[in-house]
């Protein structure tokens, strides 16, 4: 749908905001890159016009980047802005297909590269009162 309707300034946004993000994963800034990746879903949500999807995407990527902080890595991080780089350029094309397709793949990516490491303590013991 957005790329019935974006705008040139709205890709000027888009390429600002995946400049942010490039600077964050560039310095391993891990709560910025956490915060600017996730944000990046709500910006597209915001440029649609949708305010209750942005908003809802908002509520649960504050919720869960509790997960992105401990369980990302730079590689995944990196990864995951190079796939928003690619989002970015399809809606620039007003390629709905493309950019669809790399939503989907990047939204699978995100979920994949957040698989709990084993040696890693699970978040429910991590977030457990000390005795």
């Amino acid at each position: 749908q957005l790329c019935a309707c974006i705008t040139d300034q709205q890709i000027a946004e888009l390429r600002a905001h995946l400049r942010d993000e490039s600077g964050a994963v560039a310095r391993t800034d891990v709560p910025g890159r956490t915060r600017l990746l996730a944000d990046f879903h709500v910006l597209l949500a915001r440029q649609l016009g949708n305010q209750v999807l942005a908003q809802l995407l908002s509520d649960l990527l504050s919720r869960s980047s509790l997960i992105a902080l401990m369980y990302q890595s730079a590689h995944s991080a990196g990864h995951s802005q190079d796939e928003h780089v690619q989002i970015v350029e399809a809606l620039a094309r007003r390629d709905a297909r493309a950019a669809v397709r790399l939503m989907e793949h990047h939204l699978s990516s995100v979920e994949r590269n957040l698989q709990l490491d084993p040696r890693t303590p699970d978040l429910l013991a991590a977030l457990r009162p000390a005795a």
